[in-house]
């Protein structure tokens, strides 16, 4: 499905921004999910993965939250 919202959108003129909600909407209808279900499903995909670009945001909230927790 993304390959075909990818082909839809490669020749559209609006901004990156645009097109990345356009598509995160068609998405959304096609799969019947909320577009924040969708974000949140990525989300922990990506947090889950050791070699993830969110990695380092995901250990300074792990370490932020232990030290609350021990305090």
């Amino acid at each position: 499905h993304m390959n075909r919202l990818d082909s839809i959108y490669d020749s559209a003129s609006d901004r990156p921004s645009e097109i990345a909600k356009y598509k995160l909407g068609g998405l959304s209808d096609a799969l019947e999910m909320d577009s924040g279900e969708i974000c949140r499903s990525i989300t922990r995909m990506e947090a889950a993965r050791p070699a993830s670009d969110i990695q380092p945001l995901v250990e300074d909230l792990k370490s932020a939250y232990d030290q609350w927790r021990d305090a």
